[in-house]
């Protein structure tokens, strides 16, 4: 017969301390962070954010009293930064789900917009997306011309 390992019983999972502190600990705590050598300031209220589990105005406004340099241009770069980065997500999502939501023939995968047959080894083959792209832009190219044939 053979002998099961022992296991440890399983303990719950503690939440990590730094998320449960007091503002007067994390104030206590931060300048020995060693992101305070760094001299990007986007890094810093971003790293200290993600560590303390904090807003990024909270990460300023307590990085500001520990005595880290943060000017109010600074404080409107990172706005815009997140901003553009909020915008660029949904835009990237709203691509995404458009690409889902046409399927543009019955039989098509991820690398195939239209798979027109396979190899006697079982091999699809047809147009590819990239095709499919640029077979779209010369139509719409097409179209957009000044001149009007009637």
């Amino acid at each position: 017969m053979v002998k099961k390992a022992n296991r440890r019983p399983n303990k719950p999972v503690k939440k990590h301390r730094r998320g449960s502190m007091t503002k007067e600990e994390r104030l206590a705590a931060a300048p020995k962070m060693a992101l305070m050598k760094s001299p990007d300031v986007f890094y810093k209220i971003r790293r200290y954010a993600s560590w303390y589990y904090v807003s990024a105005e909270t990460a300023i406004s307590e990085l500001r009293s520990v005595g880290v340099e943060i000017t109010d241009r600074d404080v409107s770069a990172f706005k815009r930064y997140r901003a553009e980065q909020k915008r660029m997500k949904r835009e990237r999502r709203e691509k995404l789900k458009q690409k889902q939501e046409i399927p543009l023939f019955d039989d098509s995968d991820e690398t195939y917009a239209y798979i027109a047959g396979y190899t006697p080894w079982g091999f699809p083959y047809g147009v590819t997306w990239e095709q499919m792209e640029e077979l779209n832009d010369t139509e719409d190219s097409e179209w957009q011309t000044d001149e009007n044939p009637f």
